[in-house]
């Protein structure tokens, strides 16, 4: 690269030019998220949730409520992340067909997504918004009217503990209630628990290429007074709307390589085939904790599964050996055999001669 050197009063004029614009470069780079806010129906509460994205450099734009979302009003690919308020307008109809549709094909195409209290409740109990249960990671049992509840960490996660204490009190909105009783899905990942319904608080996981967090408190003008909810509301339409680009991969050598059914869990819940030759792999995953499970009739794998943190990058090299079950002797002179030829540890060995004995 050439240097260039600036002299006299043109070059300070330049220098000037070329520091505004790298200034001005470096502000686009950090430039924060598109957010569209579906309303709950309250100004004042909207407000508060404009108002806690702005604060924190993201673009949000207020649209239409739930009930009158049909998909045609905007088009969402060209925001990272909604936030689906249903608020003070628990009561109203719910999301139209074409609507959930958009929605769905949204999130699963890599949007985000954030809700709240009373929109699993609807789901659940009332009835509305059906089509949006299997992108949801909560189901809801019942509420309650409690004046405050403690949020506490679960899982750690950088994004969505981002500057938070492990745990925080806050007041809550009574809008016919104040908080549901969460409990996950399989697969599903809880950040926080709450002291109120002594259950979880906020919960999250994949949808096909997005993400999805559900809260288990209204998120109004009441909540987010509180700082630290502010903050980890924030937190969390920055954790669905951040690209989930990571992979575990690996392959699957010894006895048995193509067809073997390989099982991910953990943070997020998948399953998948080997190939011909023996190689897996999982796409679109966060960070987060997995254990990695090989299961295939008639065979045994080594290890039995292997636990995988992915923080920020690629995890390959999860392999594992298939063997048949050792149920005679001569398997078990073969596994000392393959041993013998630095194929295989000693534990192998006494492994293979336990099943064989326990015959």
């Amino acid at each position: 690269m050439k240097s260039i050197r600036l002299t006299g009063k043109h070059g300070w004029v330049v220098g000037t030019l070329l520091t505004i614009s790298l200034i001005l470069l470096f502000s686009l780079s950090w430039a924060g998220s598109t957010v569209y806010v579906m309303s709950g129906g309250n100004s004042t509460a909207d407000q508060a949730v404009l108002n806690a994205l702005i604060a924190r450099g993201h673009t949000p734009v207020i649209g239409v409520q739930s009930y009158l979302w049909d998909g045609t009003q905007v088009n969402l690919n060209q925001f990272e992340a909604v936030v689906l308020l249903n608020n003070y307008n628990w009561n109203q109809p719910g999301m139209p067909a074409n609507g959930q549709s958009a929605l769905l094909n949204y999130v699963a195409g890599g949007g985000g997504l954030v809700t709240g209290e009373w929109l699993i409740w609807n789901m659940d109990s009332a009835g509305k918004h059906k089509d949006l249960e299997p992108m949801i990671p909560a189901d809801e049992g019942t509420f309650n009217a409690g004046t405050s509840t403690t949020y506490t960490q679960v899982t750690e996660e950088s994004i969505i503990n981002n500057g938070l204490p492990p745990s925080f009190s806050f007041n809550l909105n009574n809008i016919n209630s104040t908080e549901s009783y969460l409990d996950s899905k399989d697969g599903a990942t809880v950040f926080y628990s709450s002291s109120n319904t002594g259950h979880k608080g906020v919960i999250g996981w994949n949808y096909g290429l997005g993400a999805v967090i559900s809260f288990s408190t209204l998120i109004s003008q009441t909540e987010l007074a509180n700082a630290n909810y502010a903050k980890l509301f924030v937190n969390a339409v920055e954790w669905v709307a951040a690209p989930h680009p990571f992979s575990i991969s690996g392959t699957v050598t010894g006895s048995v390589n193509q067809g073997v059914t390989i099982t991910l869990s953990g943070t997020a819940s998948k399953t998948i085939t080997t190939d011909t030759s023996g190689n897996y792999g999982f796409a679109g995953l966060i960070n987060g904790i997995y254990t990695v499970t090989p299961s295939k009739t008639g065979y045994t794998f080594s290890p039995l599964n292997r636990s995988v943190t992915i923080n920020n990058a690629d995890v390959s090299g999860q392999n594992f050996t298939a063997s048949t079950p050792c149920i005679a002797w001569s398997d078990v002179i073969e596994k000392y055999n393959i041993y013998v030829a630095g194929q295989a540890v000693w534990s192998d060995v006494i492994e293979c001669y336990n099943q064989y004995a326990s015959k």
